[in-house]
């Protein structure tokens, strides 16, 4: 079954939102599917910006760890990168 999900994407500088619809399995196969609107998502001129530009990474903090199989269960880590 399809998870949660959700996205913004950007198509020629302009947002669009893509959502995802899960239905019961029909005939043995499951039956989902993405979806898009077809104008984007404006925002105000006035509306604040956000951005990550000048972020700086976390020390000791590493993103080639697996994920933890369910909520609240942690994995060891393997051996660290050098």
């Amino acid at each position: 079954m399809l998870a949660d999900y959700l996205s913004s994407s950007y198509v020629n500088g302009k947002a669009f939102g893509v959502f995802m619809v899960a239905k019961a399995p029909s005939g043995g196969l499951f039956n989902q599917a993405a979806y898009t609107t077809k104008q984007p998502l404006e925002a105000l001129a006035d509306e604040p910006r956000f951005s990550s530009r000048g972020e700086k990474r976390i020390p000791g903090v590493h993103s080639n760890r697996p994920f933890p199989r369910n909520q609240g269960e942690e994995r060891e880590a393997s051996t660290p990168p050098n």
